[in-house]
C-alpha cells in the first residue's frame, strides 16, 4: 500500500487545481529540487521552505480568489469599453488584448503602447506584449489585495476613458 501523500491536503483550493499541484509538487518538484541541489543541502532546504510558506499561508488559493477578482473586474469594464478584446490568463496572470473592433479583433497597437506609462504614472504598472503590442499584461505581486484590483480597475477604467476620448477626437 503506499503512503499517504502529505501534500496534497495544504494545497488543496476547493477548486480541484490545488489538489493537482499538490500531487505535482509531491510527485515532480521535491525531487527535482533533491536532484538539481545534490550536495548543497542549503539550497534544497530554502528551496523547500519557500514551498512550505506558500503551503502554510495558503498562496495558491489566494492567489485563486483574488486573481478571479480582478477577472471578473475587467470583464465587467470589458462592458463599458468596447476597445477590451479578450481576457485570459490565470490566478494574478492575467493578459487583456485590445482590439478596435471585437468583430474583426483588429489590434488597437497604438492605444495600447500608451496605457503602460499612462497607468504607471497614476502608480500602477501593467506591461505590454503581443505580436502586435496591443496586449497588455496585468501579474502584480502575490501579495496583492482585493483592495489593491479595486484600485487598480478604477485607474485602468480612468486611463482608458480618457485616452480613447483622445483617440474619438483625433478621428
Amino acid at each position: 500500500m503506499e503512503p499517504p501523500n502529505t501534500y496534497r491536503g495544504p494545497f488543496r483550493s476547493g477548486e480541484g487545481r490545488g489538489d493537482q499541484l499538490g500531487h505535482l509538487y509531491a510527485e515532480k518538484v521535491e525531487p527535482a529540487i533533491d536532484a538539481l541541489a545534490e550536495g548543497e543541502e542549503g539550497l534544497a532546504a530554502a528551496a523547500k521552505a519557500v514551498f512550505r510558506f506558500a503551503r502554510e499561508q495558503h498562496i495558491l488559493k489566494h492567489v485563486y480568489t483574488v486573481g478571479k477578482y480582478l477577472r471578473n473586474g475587467l470583464e465587467k469594464l470589458a462592458d463599458r469599453h468596447t476597445v477590451i478584446g479578450n481576457i485570459q490568463g490565470l490566478g494574478l496572470f492575467i493578459c487583456v488584448d485590445l482590439v478596435e473592433d471585437r468583430a474583426t479583433r483588429v489590434p488597437a497597437t497604438k492605444l495600447a503602447s500608451l496605457l503602460p506609462d499612462a497607468m504607471k504614472a497614476e502608480g500602477v504598472l501593467i506591461g505590454l506584449t503581443g505580436r502586435y503590442g496591443n496586449c497588455l499584461k496585468f501579474r502584480p505581486p502575490l501579495v496583492f489585495s482585493k483592495e489593491d484590483v479595486d484600485i487598480t480597475l478604477q485607474t485602468f477604467d480612468r486611463v482608458l476613458t480618457a485616452l480613447e476620448s483622445t483617440f474619438d477626437n483625433l478621428a
